[in-house]
Order: C-alpha cells, then sequence, then structure tokens
C-alpha cells in the first residue's frame, strides 16, 4: 500500500469531515488525518502563550515537543504538554487565528513534511483539508473536491456549533475567501480530482460511492 493515498479537499462545512469519518471507519489498514488540526494546534498554542503578534515566531514552534498530532479513527487529535486538547480548539477565536496561521508561508512550508510523515509504510492514507491533492500529496491516486452551496454549508455549521446560520455564512465567506486568495498553496481543486456536490446526496449515497472508488483503486 506504498501509494495508497486518498485526498479529500474543499471549503469550510462541506462534509469532508463526516465522509473521512465514514470511510476510514471500513477500511482495514487505513488512517484518516485531518491537516487543519495542525493550524488549529499551533492557534491554540500561539494564543496561549500570546503571540498572536509574533509571527516570526510561529514557525520556529512546529519543531518544539510540547505538542504533537496522533490520527485515529474517529478523529486527529491535537495534544498539548501530554494532555489531549482536541476539544478546545474548535470554536470561533481558534477559527480566526488558524485562518491567520495558514496564511503563514514558512508555517505552511514547514508543515508539509510533518503531514506527509503520517503516511505509513503498509497502511492507506485518507488526508483531509484544503491542499492535500494539490500540495502535501499531489500525486495521489485519488483526490476528492467536495463542497456544497454556502448557504447548505452555513447551516451545517451553525448545527455543530450551535450558531445562527446568518452569523456563520459570514465569517464562512471571509474564510473561503482567505483561503482561496492567499499567496501560498491556496484553496482550489486539484487536477483530475473527482469534484462531488455534497448537498445532492445523501450521507449514505456519498459514502458507498466512494467507497467503491477507494476499493476499486486500492
Amino acid at each position: 500500500m506504498q501509494n495508497a493515498v486518498v485526498t479529500v479537499d474543499g471549503p469550510v462545512a462541506s462534509g469532508k469531515t463526516v465522509l473521512c469519518q465514514r470511510l476510514v471507519q471500513r477500511l482495514n489498514q487505513w488512517d484518516w488525518l485531518s491537516t487543519g488540526v495542525f493550524y488549529r494546534g499551533l492557534a491554540y498554542m500561539i494564543l496561549e502563550l500570546g503571540l498572536k503578534d509574533s509571527e516570526k515566531k510561529w514557525p520556529q514552534m512546529i519543531s518544539e515537543e510540547k505538542w504533537k498530532v496522533e490520527k485515529e479513527k474517529h478523529q486527529t487529535s491535537f495534544w498539548y504538554e501530554g494532555e489531549n486538547k482536541t476539544p478546545l480548539i474548535y470554536n470561533a477565536s481558534i477559527d480566526q487565528m488558524a485562518s491567520r496561521v495558514a496564511e503563514n508561508i514558512p508555517v505552511r512550508q514547514a508543515l508539509i513534511s510533518c503531514q506527509r510523515a503520517h503516511k505509513k509504510e503498509g497502511r492507506g492514507l485518507i488526508a483531509e483539508g484544503r491542499d492535500c491533492g494539490t500540495a502535501i500529496f499531489p500525486q495521489a491516486p485519488l483526490k476528492l473536491y467536495l463542497t456544497a452551496q454556502d448557504e447548505v454549508r452555513a447551516q451545517r455549521r451553525a448545527k455543530d456549533r450551535n450558531e445562527l446560520p446568518d452569523r456563520v455564512i459570514s465569517a464562512q465567506r471571509k474564510r473561503d475567501y482567505s483561503d482561496s486568495q492567499r499567496a501560498f498553496n491556496p484553496l482550489r481543486k486539484p487536477e483530475g480530482a473527482w469534484i462531488i456536490h455534497t448537498d445532492q446526496y445523501s450521507l449514505d449515497e456519498m459514502e458507498e460511492m466512494v467507497y467503491k472508488k477507494v476499493k476499486s483503486l486500492f
């Protein structure tokens, strides 16, 4: 399973995480990595240490041993100083900080090798994020790009965060713009990607058709 990599890219709330969760539960000897956890984890540390205005220090934090990202069947987790901090990296303040971190070119460059290192010999990998099929694993045999209408994505996000859709959609559009316009490795559809409009399928339908495609390739 040397080249068994599936990339899943797309904008906020396009359905990437739930699809990856379902797929990895069905696939034997496969791991799932949410690359966004690296940026959220760094955002958490930056806020925790009061370094939000010290951008030159951010890349240096990547090599520190006080944090790590681990793959699990149900999630990609963030550990800080020996404690699982994953529940603390999904909120509005982390969203905003992670978006800033993601625009830092030295940070993105340094994280590519960290993210690639999670592909283990003898195991497949589902890599989820914004640039998995374009920058991290550009040679992946199967690349997915998930998307959906703005309103549908905002409703999903609002439900997950227990917020009002009208408030969510404004922040979502800012994040979409930031992700697609950043100078280094912006969000874009990978060449040759299978584009899936997730608002046109049920979760079961989407899972089944992607699962069949994965099994046919690997």
